[in-house]
């Protein structure tokens, strides 16, 4: 079980470090492209290559948009504060 869990770990770690390279090589894409030094042929390339890692990157964060949300509506269904509700019916 233990083994598991830290694949688990390695696994998130890969995937955090992937989106932060896929965005950060997205980034430099815009650079290169604002940059009018590329011929037409190396710009479409850019933009493809730019695109996939848009979309990549849009689905990470839409992902982890959901994971947070399913944490959220787990924590309002916590009771926090247990002592105070019955300190309050008494």
């Amino acid at each position: 079980m233990a083994k598991k869990n830290i694949n688990n770990i390695k696994n998130k770690e890969n995937s955090e470090i992937s989106f932060s390279k896929k965005y950060e090589r997205f980034e430099s894409i815009i650079q290169e492209l604002e940059n009018d030094e590329l011929t037409i042929e190396d710009q479409i390339k850019k933009i493809e290559e730019g695109t996939k890692l848009y979309k990549e990157c849009i689905k990470y964060l839409n992902s982890t948009k959901n994971k947070i949300t399913l944490i959220n509506k787990e924590l309002e269904e916590v009771d926090l504060y247990p002592d105070l509700d019955q300190d309050l019916d008494n």
